[in-house]
């Protein structure tokens, strides 16, 4: 569902002001800014060129394409909600909300700007809030079950191979499977069972009016209305109740095609020892053991996990290049292109459209 552009009365595109033009030229500096700003932040003293040259182009290729299918599998896991609530939506656009969410994700502080800018741009195409969260929330709920899965059949196939490279460093994956696991049954029992909603409610509610000193109740309030909005998609779900396993389906075919980048990388390098399989669980087992820390250092933590674990796949003289590959592959070179989608491509198309 593309944005209102024109005129409800006349039925003619709206007309474009200074002002938006202005402030679309400001959004587009800042955004690239942004973007090359984290790459150069992240990957200073690296020769990039130097590690690209080590491979086929045809591995970067496949890489972003894989970044490409990770990012439509989860716009098709938003686009089924949003579907069921009523709109007519292209998978085009929800593809678009999922690039949005990659996109903000890595230019903000602990990953913070994603989904609220998901839930924004949802908004500017007509989509009411409430759906917005709903599809977003579904989203997430498919991403922790594929992400939990992944993390646990990796530590028990590969566990002899993972406690050699990390030794205590395995508490921290116990961890994270505790906390991903946790948090994925919390997201089935809102989804499924009103109770468990309101419960929720009421002890949420409880808990902000310890804080609420002049009891107003306004905190208590805004608590409330934003769980009622999370409720509203407990009864969408009703209307199609094999929804959940759709989600959890597609989230692992969309993990599949984001573990496969080290897989391409490791093949592409001319390594055979280690299988497909095996690569994919190494990753999922990576992912999950740091991907619960909300801190600006948890890109670092992960890069440094990886670091510890692919000793074991590569030698010391490539080890440094396929990491550093790796990263560009599922990260920078990704956040490239979606910055090209979002602010060139897609604003191209849309002039094209009013102008027709």
């Amino acid at each position: 569902m593309e944005p209102n552009t024109h005129n409800e009365e006349t039925g003619q595109p709206a007309k474009i002001s200074k002002k938006s033009v202005i402030t679309g030229v400001i959004i587009l500096i800042a955004a690239l800014f942004l973007t090359f700003y984290t790459i150069i932040k992240n990957l200073s003293g690296h020769d990039i060129l130097a590690t690209i040259k080590q491979v086929s182009p045809l591995i970067i290729i496949l890489g972003l394409i894989m970044m490409l299918l990770f990012s439509f599998f989860e716009g098709l896991n938003m686009y089924r909600v949003l579907k069921l609530a009523g709109y007519k939506i292209t998978l085009w656009t929800s593809w678009k909300y999922a690039i949005v969410g990659f996109f903000y994700s890595g230019i903000t502080p602990s990953s913070s700007g994603g989904q609220p800018m998901q839930i924004y741009y949802m908004y500017q195409d007509n989509i009411r809030v409430s759906h917005g969260l709903g599809a977003v929330i579904m989203q997430l709920f498919g991403h922790e079950a594929a992400n939990s899965l992944f993390g646990l059949v990796g530590f028990i196939a590969l566990n002899n191979l993972i406690v050699s490279a990390i030794g205590n460093l395995k508490y921290l994956v116990y961890l994270g499977l505790f906390i991903n696991i946790a948090y994925f049954l919390l997201l089935l029992l809102c989804l499924f069972s009103q109770r468990a909603i309101t419960l929720i409610k009421q002890f949420l509610c409880w808990l902000v009016s310890l804080f609420d000193r002049k009891k107003t109740g306004k905190m208590q309030g805004k608590v409330e209305r934003i769980l009622d909005e999370y409720a509203s998609l407990h009864s969408l779900i009703k209307k199609d109740r094999t929804i959940a396993i759709k989600t959890i389906l597609t989230a692992i075919v969309q993990f599949i095609c984001l573990y496969s980048i080290p897989a391409i990388v490791y093949y592409g390098f001319g390594y055979t020892e280690f299988s497909f399989l095996e690569l994919e669980l190494l990753q999922g087992v990576i992912f999950i053991s740091v991907g619960f820390i909300p801190i600006p250092g948890s890109a670092g933590v992960s890069e440094g996990m990886s670091l510890m674990l692919f000793r074991v796949l590569y030698p010391a003289s490539t080890l440094a290049g396929a990491a550093l590959l790796g990263r560009c592959l599922s990260m920078y070179f990704t956040l490239i292109l979606y910055c090209i989608i979002l602010f060139v491509i897609i604003p191209i198309i849309r002039f094209k459209r009013n102008k027709n």
